[in-house]
């Protein structure tokens, strides 16, 4: 289980057993966690996942069923496309990656049709998709961004020298595409200035590092050479996104202007501190180029598509993913047994789950794969809590256990005050990696020194 969907898991049982679904606070993107709220067990983000991915999928093969190349080859794009560890771990453990991959597919497809065929009601379905997007990834604004100054460049190339002249109906087009996710974004942002005093708050916010799109910490933030690499190095993985956008600027100068801006875009933002992943920048640039691909490819250009879906393989298999959770989570599909750390942690949290309701203090911005793992929230003494604050300073009063992780998070009050000592009245109950449990003194253990 990612530590997003054990994020949004925990999330959802928490408003469950309060009896309150606001306690999941003003958490952002909001329609992950409703999602999950349907029915929050660990497998139900990624069922939900796997339907967007299905989508995403079939989207992808559709418009690929346009192009006059042979079955197999367009099979080959599909399975390549999923075959890199990342994205294949963003179309599986992300929720609001792979609805966010689904709807930019869902917009892209829609745009090509608006754009070439000039049909309306393409491009208010491909705003609204965009719209839709953003409650599940802030980059929604920014494709929204990308598509409106792709329609100023496009429309040049699939209309008359007559209709280019028609200056007021290029501007309607890119309108039509950026306004509904400039409005979602502008009603949330306006929201978050009503309750937090800050119109940008869901974007940095400590208190939720899953969702930090913006990095909180200055000297975290990336110089423009360094976001550059890293974008350069997502590309270099991806030998057809190379084939297939030379291919589509040998038809025009235009379209090899329009892919310039989504790199452009990415290493800007990621320079300005946004945290653009490595799976979702993968697939941007993937679902891009293959959906634009030209409707007719003469067979040397075919054989060249070919060998760069064959070398694209060959990277999969010799480069691994740069970021840590991404290698673990494939380390673990190809063990031969569940990970230690796993074992320990499903272990710590059914026995967590035994204790009488809100016996234990905790944090769940630290404690949420125990909570996830657990199935149960109603152990835990939690920051929304109306207690909590007051536990904090006298647990003894409260509760009769305390969790604390040894790595504090910002904003964060149990880990600096109990990370190394015992609060009084308490004594240490049970240690394991990053993590102690205090234990009143009047109280059973729930764990031994040593964990299971």
């Amino acid at each position: 289980m990612s530590n997003l969907h054990a994020h949004l898991v925990s999330k959802a049982l928490i408003a469950i057993s309060r009896g309150h679904l606001e306690f999941i606070g003003f958490s952002y993107p909001p329609f992950p966690f409703l999602l999950t709220a349907v029915h929050p067990t660990t497998l139900t983000p990624s069922l939900w996942a796997a339907l967007a991915s299905g989508v995403l999928l079939w989207t992808l093969w559709e418009q690929l069923s346009d192009i006059e190349v042979p079955v197999i080859l367009r099979a080959a794009l599909v399975l390549v496309f999923v075959a890199p560890a990342p994205t294949a771990f963003l179309l599986t453990q992300s929720l609001n990656g792979a609805f966010s991959l689904m709807f930019y597919a869902l917009a892209w497809r829609s745009f090509l049709r608006f754009i070439k065929e000039r049909l309306t009601w393409a491009g208010f379905n491909g705003g609204l998709w965009l719209g839709i997007a953003f409650f599940f990834n802030v980059y929604a604004l920014f494709w929204g961004i990308l598509y409106a100054a792709s329609t100023f460049l496009l429309y040049r190339l699939y209309h008359t020298a007559k209709q280019r002249e028609e200056r007021q109906t290029v501007w309607a087009m890119g309108f039509i595409l950026i306004f509904p996710p400039l409005l979602t974004f502008s009603a949330w942002s306006y929201l978050s200035w009503i309750f937090t005093g800050s119109p940008l708050q869901f974007l940095k916010d400590p208190s939720g590092p899953i969702y930090a799109f913006f990095r909180p910490n200055a000297a975290s933030t990336y110089t423009l050479w360094q976001a550059a690499k890293l974008t350069a190095v997502d590309l270099f993985r991806l030998p057809v996104v190379w084939v297939a956008g030379i291919l589509c600027a040998l038809d025009s100068w235009i379209w090899g202007a329009v892919y310039a801006l989504i790199i452009v875009g990415i290493t800007l933002m990621r320079s300005w501190g946004f945290v653009y992943p490595e799976a979702l920048a993968q697939g941007t640039f993937m679902i891009m180029v293959l959906m634009a691909l030209p409707t007719r490819l003469t067979r040397p250009r075919r054989i060249l598509l070919a060998l760069a879906v064959v070398l694209q393989a060959i990277l999969v298999v010799l480069m691994p993913s740069r970021t840590p959770e991404v290698r673990a989570w494939q380390n673990a599909l190809t063990a031969d047994h569940p990970a230690v750390q796993d074992q320990l942690e499903e272990a710590i949290a059914q026995q967590l789950a035994k204790a009488p309701r809100h016996s234990i203090l905790a944090d769940d911005r630290n404690a949420y794969r125990f909570i996830a793992r657990g199935h149960t929230a109603e152990p835990y003494l939690l920051p929304m809590d109306a207690t909590y604050t007051t536990a904090v300073v006298n647990p003894q009063e409260y509760v009769s256990y305390v969790l604390v992780a040894e790595k504090q998070t910002p904003g964060e009050p149990l880990g600096t005050r109990y990370a190394y000592q015992a609060p009084p009245g308490f004594v240490l109950s049970a240690t394991w990696p990053g993590w102690r449990l205090y234990r009143r003194k009047d109280a059973p253990p729930l764990l031994s020194l040593s964990a299971p």
